[in-house]
This record gives structure tokens, sequence and C-alpha cells, in this order.
């Protein structure tokens, strides 16, 4: 009986664990988003080429840390109007910080060739979700790269090569209550179930 309740516990620990992992989900492609998402274009506030961005869109949901800076003029796919870039000065890795929780990110993103961008969801400092993506296109087509499915507030972008990179039109999703936040809270779950499993039957034996 002990032995079955034991497997059945590890079952729905590993179909719950599973489920999370089917559902998060790394945006690689130009789909964007749909209805209900917010978007920073960066022409909000209109600023000079150069110019060090830091909290200037936070009223619009974004902020960067330590700094990007204002370029304007691509014709990139994906991109119009003004845009930030990591080049000059170059910042590496650097960091976007959302006034709120949010459950989905995206942006045109365009590096040198074979660059590789890693793109890692934090919340509240704890790493939530991470991958990275090569770029193969430059110069003709922006990548929409992000997230999706995760509840997060901080992107952490670090670029490998030249370390250069522009990015433009940013969309966000504020988190829903169907999000699950970090994968190892089912692991840390189930480990307190465990223990109380222990710990009934170690009394149960003192108790005999």
């Amino acid at each position: 009986m002990k032995t079955t309740t034991l497997r059945n516990v590890c079952g729905a620990l590993a179909i719950f664990g599973a489920s999370f992992s089917a559902s998060a989900a790394m945006i690689t492609d130009n789909s964007g988003f749909g209805g209900g998402s917010s978007l920073v274009t960066f022409d909000e506030v209109a600023l000079t080429n150069g110019t060090i961005v830091t909290n200037q869109f936070s009223p619009y949901g974004v902020s960067f840390t330590p700094n990007l800076a204002i370029d304007s003029g691509r014709s990139t796919s994906g991109f119009s109007g003004q845009n930030l870039q990591n080049y000059s000065p170059e910042v590496n890795p650097f960091s976007i910080i959302f006034t709120e929780t949010v459950s989905a990110f995206g942006a045109y993103w365009e590096a040198d060739n074979s660059n590789a961008l890693t793109f890692s969801a934090f919340l509240s400092g704890g790493l939530v979700e991470s991958f990275t993506f090569t770029e193969t296109n430059c110069c003709q087509t922006g990548s929409f790269l992000g997230f999706s499915n995760i509840l997060f507030n901080e992107v952490q972008v670090s670029t490998s090569g030249t370390h250069a990179l522009i990015m433009d039109n940013l969309q966000y999703s504020a988190s829903s209550p169907s999000a699950v936040p970090v994968p190892a809270a089912v692991w840390l779950m189930g480990s307190g179930l465990l223990g109380l499993m222990g710990f009934n039957r170690k009394n149960k034996k003192l108790a005999a």
C-alpha cells in the first residue's frame, strides 16, 4: 500500500513537470504575438542617435541595465524608426527589466552572421528559462525572438562574436493566472510531500 502511494505521488509529479516543460515555449520565428500584448516601438520618446537609454521607456513597461543606445535608419524587415543597439558603447550582456511580471516577450533582433544570442529569463533573480539562437540571415530579415508561457520580470541578453546587435518593436504580455512561474517549484513541492510521508511513517514505527 505504501509503495503504491509513493509510486502514485512520483508519477503525478513527473506528469506535472512534463506538462510544464511542454507549455513553456521559446519564440524563434517571425510570427509575433496575437492580441492582448503591449508594443514598444522605441518611437514613443524622440531621442537622437547615440543617446544612452536606461529608463526613458519605463512608462511603457521596460527599462534597460546597464544601458543600450538609440539607433535609426534601418531597412531590415521588422525594424522601423528608432531602435536600440548595444555596440556604441559596447554593452554585453545587458538586461531588459519589465515594470511588472510578464508571461511572454519578444522583439525583432539582428546580429552579424554566426553570432550566438543567448536569452535568459529571470523571475525575481531566479533563472526560469534560457536558449541560444545563432544568426544566419544578417541585414535582410530581423528575427523575432523571445519567450512565452512562463512568468518572468527580466530578460538577460548576451552575444558572442562581434557582440553587436540591434533590437526593435518589443512586445510583451502581462502575466496570466494559468502561467506556472518556476519549474523548480514542482520538484520542491514533491520533496516536501515525500518528506511528510517519511516523517509520518517514522512516527508510526515509534508509536508501535
